[in-house]
Formats: structure tokens, sequence, C-alpha cells
């Protein structure tokens, strides 16, 4: 029986997705007028004082396996975008962009683990399988399995699922998309299988290290520039173009201050260090999975892009896409050559000066950011208010465990905060 309510899904700007429900009779309206909702209990978008903001669909999924979902974004009211609002950010990015007559292509590769709850209030994975393992348990697999079939219903083209290293951890592809796109389906994913693993009463978190023995969920992003239907990352006589180098050239030397948007979160900082996979030095390479970044073995001229391993699940999209094309489009503009970051070897197993090692803490990159803030004006207002919101949320691990220690067990704390972003 099909519902007769619509789901409206939106994200704060911590990355959290929020969700309520109109009837279908209610459907224009939201797409037309919009609807009016208290901000003031949403993360980033408004004050007590001048609390109301307004919802606005943007993009509707639906199909036989999925009750209408309506991706939503929030708006200060009729007349005027949201400074705060994630999408506002990416989408003045982006008109850097069109103005240099440049088209960005994104795609993902989202991590997650499926866990169940122990009788000491934590959590543990739901299987004990590994990368790609036949042995996977039959409720991991459905839980894939039936929230690929789903993306499929609605749109949202589904490349490959597998179980990934880490017990009770899946991996789940789409297609690639420009940045908008990318982020909402990303988001839809996220909704969707949280749902299925629920009807089948487990957990699934995208925390970017729930478990401190395993490794953590990544989102590494692919991207490529267009113009014209020719992939402008592609030369034939060298493994990217000009325009290529100069864009990874500018993300290679922001990577200190960028690490802040790609490692939103204190346990981000668990992640990126040696032992799991996860980038720790400001490098690149052709093929090398321990570098930073990596151009993947791929001859045609469709698929040369870049791979940027450093974000994690947990990331605001909007605004993590948003941040790597202002570091970008910084090094096409200066011509920033990356070649100094260049590495053909596991630097894993090399010692390197501080200056080519991602932060250890939000704290650390935060305070790179605010020395790096011009980098990512064409992001606007809310990169102060980010940077404000991460300083309290900082205070409050502070208050409760003292300094943050990314060798230390992870705390409590962390598991409250980020267990269902």
């Amino acid at each position: 029986m099909r519902s007769s309510w619509v789901e409206i899904i939106f994200i704060d700007l911590m990355g959290r997705l929020r969700t309520f429900y109109i009837p279908k009779e209610a459907r224009d309206r939201l797409y037309n007028d919009g609807i009016e909702v208290d901000g003031y209990p949403i993360d980033g978008y408004s004050h007590i004082e001048e609390s109301d903001v307004l919802i606005k669909g943007l993009r509707e999924y639906s199909s036989n396996s999925l009750d209408t979902v309506v991706f939503a974004r929030v708006l200060k009211d009729s007349n005027r975008k949201h400074p705060y609002d994630p999408i506002y950010a990416l989408e003045k990015v982006l008109e850097e962009y069109k103005r240099l007559k440049l088209e960005v292509r994104i795609g993902v590769e989202p991590e997650f683990y499926v866990v169940k709850p122990t009788e000491n209030g934590l959590i543990k994975p739901a299987d004990n399988a590994g990368y790609m393992d036949t042995s996977e348990s039959d409720l991991v697999r459905r839980i894939r399995l039936q929230t690929a079939e789903i993306l499929n219903d609605v749109g949202v083209f589904i490349e490959k699922h597998h179980h990934e290293v880490g017990p009770g951890q899946c991996e789940i592809n789409f297609k690639h998309s420009d940045p908008l796109s990318t982020s909402m389906n990303f988001l839809l994913l996220k909704h969707v299988v949280k749902r299925v693993a629920s009807d089948h009463g487990v957990q699934v978190t995208f925390m970017p290290k729930p478990f401190y023995e395993y490794p953590g969920n990544g989102l590494h992003v692919h991207i490529s520039l267009w113009r014209d239907d020719e992939n402008l990352f592609y030369d034939s006589d060298y493994v990217l173009s000009d325009i290529g180098l100069y864009f990874m050239g500018g993300i290679l030397k922001y990577a200190r201050p960028l690490t802040a948007f790609l490692a939103q979160t204190i346990n981000s900082y668990r992640r990126l260090k040696l032992g799991f996979e996860a980038p720790v030095v400001i490098s690149w390479g052709c093929y090398n999975r321990s570098a930073m970044i990596r151009v993947p073995k791929i001859t045609c001229p469709e698929g040369r892009r870049v791979e940027i391993r450093t974000p994690d699940a947990a990331v605001n999209p909007f605004i993590a896409f948003a941040a790597i094309l202002c570091a970008g489009i910084e090094g096409i503009k200066k011509k920033i050559d990356p070649e100094t970051y260049m590495t053909s070897e596991n630097v894993y197993k090399k010692s390197f000066d501080d200056e080519r090692l991602l932060p250890s803490s939000l704290e650390e990159a935060l305070d790179l950011l605010r020395k790096h803030h011009h980098v990512f004006t064409p992001m606007g207002d809310i990169v102060s208010k980010f940077m404000g919101i991460k300083t309290e949320e900082i205070e409050s691990f502070r208050r409760e465990n003292g300094t943050f220690n990314p060798e230390s067990d992870i705390t409590k704390w962390e598991l409250t905060k980020y267990i269902n972003l």
C-alpha cells in the first residue's frame, strides 16, 4: 500500500540528515512557496531571535520500492537563499567554474559499518567477514542488495557493491554526476541503507572510525573537469593534462587547511593515521594507494580523473566538494605545479616534515583553516559559521575527555555524537 505522505529530507550544516512529512496534497506548496519550519534546533541555521526558515523541494525520488522522498534545501525566506545553506555554498563555488566554462563531475566511494548493540551499551560489527569475502553474513549481504535495488529503482545507478576490509563493513558505489546530484544521491544512499538496516533490526553507521582496531569509513572522491563533452584532465602523452595537474596542485598546496572540511569530526582524525590505508602524507601518485591523491590506472579519455582519499563518510558532501573545488581553482588560476608532492613509493614507510603531514586533530585543522581562510572565500559566510560550530564541538569534547589523543580508545562521547551520522 502506497503512503499518502511525502517524506522531506534535508541536511544541516554538520552533515546530519533531518526529516519531516507532509501530505501528498501539499507537494505543490513544497516546490512553489516552501514549507516553514523552526530552524533554531537545527545545527547552523538560526538563532532563537530569528528562528523560522523555509524548506523548498529540490529533487524527488519515488518508485514501487520507495515511498516518495523529496530532497529539499533551506532558504532564509521566499526571496533569499540562506547564507549557511551548504547547497548555496556549493552553488556559489560552481559559479566560479561556470565562468571558466568548466563542468565538474564527481563520483564517491561511500563506506559504512553494519553494527549491532552490545550488552555494555557499545556496538560490534554484524559479521566477521573481510574484503569481498564470500563468507559474509546473509544479513549484511541482504542489507546491501536491498539498498542497491531501491536506489536503482529511483534512478541512482549502482555500479558495484561489496563487503569491505573491516568486519561488517560495506561499500556501495553509484554512477558519477555533477557535484549537486552526487551530494544528494550520497545522502539518499545514507537515508535508505539506514532504513533498510533498521528493518532488519540492526544499525548502519558512517562514523569515520567506530572501531579502534578496524579500518575507518572513507569517502574517496573522484573528480574530473569537462568542457563540451571533453575530459580536460586527459592527456595522451602524460598521466594528466596541465589543467589536471594545476587543479591537483591547488588541492595539495592547501591540503592541510582543506582537511577541516574533509575530516569534519573529532573522530575523523583516528582514521587519518598509519596502519589502515588512510592518507597521512600530502602526496600524489599514479595508482599509488598510499598517496593522498591517486590517479587511477585508466587509459580511456573519459575515465581520466583524480581520486582524493582524505574525506570520510561523515562529511557534509556539499561543503566538502565546495572546499575541494576552491582549492582546485586556486591551483588552476595560479598554475600550481604538484611535482614536489609526487611519489611512486609507499609513503607509510618514509619520514616527512610536519608540513608534509595532514593535521592530526580537528583543532589543528581549524587553526590552519583560519590562516588560509581566503582560499575558501567563494563559499561565503558558511566558512566562519562552520569554524565556530566546530570550535564549540572541540570544547564540548574537552570538557568531558580532556585533550584529544588519536591513539586513545574511542570515547562514549564520540559514539553518542557521531554514531548516527
